[in-house]
C-alpha cells in the first residue's frame, strides 16, 4: 500500500468532513445524515489503514535495524578474527625469521669450523710432505756420496777415472789428499776444467 496517497485521501476526507459540519457549504450541498457517517466511517477506515501502514513501516524499520546491528556484529567480530589472525601469522614469521637467522649462523659457525680443521689436515699434510721430501734428498744426496766415494775408491795403481758429477774436492777427500797437490800431479790450470772419463793421478 502506497503509504503517501493514503495519507492524501485521509486528509481529503477530514476536510471535507469538516466543511460538511462548519455550515460553510450551500443547500445544495448539505448532505444527509448517513452520509456524514458513511464519510465518517471512511475517515476512520483511512486512519487505521495509516496505523497499520505506519506500524509496518516501524517494523521494517526496526527490522532493518536489527539487521544492521547484525551486520555490525558480525562486522567486529571478523575484523577481531583478522586481527587474531594477523596477530597469529605475525608471530610465525617471527619464529621463522629466527629459525632462519640461527640456522644460517649454525651454518657460518659449521663453515668456519670445518674450514679450521680442513686448513689444520692440509698444513699437517704439507708438513709431512716435507719431512718426506727431506728424508728423500738426504736418502739420495747420501747414495750420491757414498756412490761417489765407491767409485774413487776402487781406483787402482794411484789412477782415478773422473765420473759424472763428480769434482776435485770431493776426490781429493776421497784420497785424503789436497786439490792444490791432485791439479800438481796432474798439470791442471783450472780445477773447472776437468771431464768425465779423465784419468787423475793420485798422490801417495
Amino acid at each position: 500500500m502506497n503509504y503517501k496517497n493514503t495519507t492524501i485521501s485521509m486528509y481529503t476526507l477530514i476536510l471535507t468532513a469538516f466543511f460538511l459540519t462548519s455550515g460553510c457549504a450551500t443547500d445544495n450541498d448539505v448532505v444527509r445524515k448517513d452520509e456524514f457517517q458513511s464519510i465518517k466511517s471512511n475517515v476512520s477506515e483511512e486512519l487505521y489503514k495509516t496505523r497499520s501502514v505506519t506500524d509496518e513501516v516501524k517494523w521494517k524499520v526496526a527490522e532493518a535495524n536489527k539487521k544492521t546491528e547484525d551486520l555490525e556484529k558480525e562486522l567486529a567480530e571478523l575484523k577481531s578474527s583478522i586481527i587474531q589472525n594477523n596477530t597469529v601469522i605475525e608471530q610465525k614469521l617471527k619464529k621463522l625469521h629466527n629459525a632462519v637467522v640461527s640456522a644460517d649462523t649454525k651454518r657460518v659457525e659449521s663453515s668456519k669450523i670445518f674450514n679450521n680443521r680442513l686448513n689444520a689436515v692440509l698444513d699437517e699434510v704439507t708438513r709431512e710432505n716435507e719431512r718426506i721430501m727431506a728424508q728423500i734428498s738426504k736418502i739420495s744426496s747420501h747414495k750420491r756420496t757414498s756412490s761417489k766415494r765407491s767409485s774413487v775408491l776402487t781406483s787402482k795403481d794411484g789412477i782415478h777415472v773422473i765420473q759424472s758429477g763428480e769434482t776435485l774436492s770431493e776426490i781429493a777427500s776421497a784420497y785424503n789428499t789436497t786439490i792444490d797437490e791432485l791439479m800438481d800431479a796432474n798439470d791442471i790450470d783450472d780445477p773447472n776444467k776437468v771431464r768425465v772419463g779423465q784419468e787423475l793421478i793420485v798422490p801417495e
